[in-house]
């Protein structure tokens, strides 16, 4: 576990300042129409960027490093057109769903930050394989402060603010990371395509490992569309969730891969460690809930939290028993040629919790 420590540190520095920052959201435009409809247009947006941070492409990237024995990009034009197609597909994903000529200038916004999106979650699955903790920690902590900064700086020009704060502090975060990675890359750009088998194997790689992403982008999308009034709050727990998640089971993944993939297996003592800190976590929210008042108060603000409190005590249920089979699946990321519906069911089980908790309990009250 040698440098650990360092990942956790740097991403509490980071949710730190992120809870800073929605709460100053939240003091702004409170459970209002308007920061819902944001939400709902970044639905997909936001998940990318939460898990961005956490090198998601892990998965995929990891295998191929440890065969060639360092860190080598190789680009072609079927890739580069790939990534320049996402963010038209987000923009018209959300103008067809989201239909609001006066919201076109802040959808398109929404759909650029896809792009300097893509080139962050890479430069930090490189900050990660390459051992460079401390660096880690460095980056972490700078980009969430200047991203609270930006926020509080744009904040005044309403959600159009919200978003150019993203995008600008993403772009920071990528010279950063360059600065401390650039002599240890190898970029290529060759005339080549891209084999079936590669792709496949990619494919099920990616999708076996990140159950927790698939399952927040799903009810995200989900929730956008048919829970809109209550994107706010789900927003605010998926922030109490996800910061668990990411300071501490994400974080073990990226700590463990390499060697699971190497070793093909997770360790009883892992285990064991995961399922401690998962149970006080969920035990620390119940315990909020029986002594947080329903709405507090800091100078001329109000916050609820009972709402968000209950919702997260639900969400963490599914998102710690996904977060298990993540951290499981690692260990045979280097035999992994396909993936087949049972290795779904997981996932198909915790989407149907989450819509009937919802129906059951908080659409009807929000």
């Amino acid at each position: 576990m040698r440098g650990f420590k360092y990942l956790v540190l740097g991403t509490i520095f980071a949710k730190l300042f992120g809870i800073i920052r929605e709460l100053l959201i939240l003091s702004e435009f409170g459970y209002s129409y308007e920061i819902s409809f944001y939400f709902s247009l970044i639905a997909i947006l936001s998940i990318l960027i939460f898990f961005s941070d956490t090198s998601i492409i892990n998965s995929i990237a990891f295998p191929i490093w440890l065969e060639k024995k360092g860190v080598v990009i190789k680009l072609n034009f079927q890739i580069i057109i790939s990534i320049l197609i996402i963010p038209l597909i987000l923009f018209f994903y959300n103008y067809i769903l989201f239909d609001s000529n006066d919201k076109i200038h802040l959808m398109i916004v929404i759909s650029i930050v896809t792009i300097p999106l893509i080139i962050n979650s890479i430069l930090y699955s490189i900050l990660i394989y390459l051992d460079k903790r401390k660096e880690f920690l460095i980056v972490a902590f700078l980009n969430g402060l200047v991203y609270l900064v930006l926020t509080f700086v744009l904040i005044d020009y309403g959600v159009i603010g919200l978003i150019y704060s993203r995008l600008i502090s993403i772009i920071f975060n990528i010279v950063l990371i360059l600065f401390f990675v650039w002599k240890d890359i190898e970029i290529k750009f060759l005339n080549y395509s891209l084999k079936p088998d590669f792709i496949k194997k990619s494919v099920a790689r990616f999708i076996s490992v990140n159950n927790v992403l698939f399952f927040v982008l799903i009810i995200r999308i989900f929730s956008s569309l048919f829970f809109i009034n209550q994107m706010a709050l789900i927003n605010y727990s998926m922030l109490i969730v996800l910061t668990f998640y990411t300071v501490f089971s994400k974080n073990l993944n990226s700590q463990l891969i390499k060697q699971q993939i190497q070793t093909f297996t997770l360790s009883k003592k892992m285990k064991k460690i995961y399922w401690l800190f998962s149970t006080i976590f969920f035990i620390g929210i119940f315990i909020l809930i029986l002594f947080t008042p329903n709405n507090v108060f800091f100078y001329d603000y109000t916050f609820q939290l009972q709402g968000p409190l209950k919702l997260s005590l639900f969400l963490i249920i599914p998102i710690l028993i996904l977060g298990y089979f993540d951290l499981s699946f690692q260990a045979k990321l280097a035999n992994k040629l396909s993936y087949k519906f049972l290795d779904s069911i997981p996932l198909i089980f915790s989407f149907i919790f989450y819509y009937f908790i919802m129906v059951l309990y908080f659409v009807k009250d929000y």
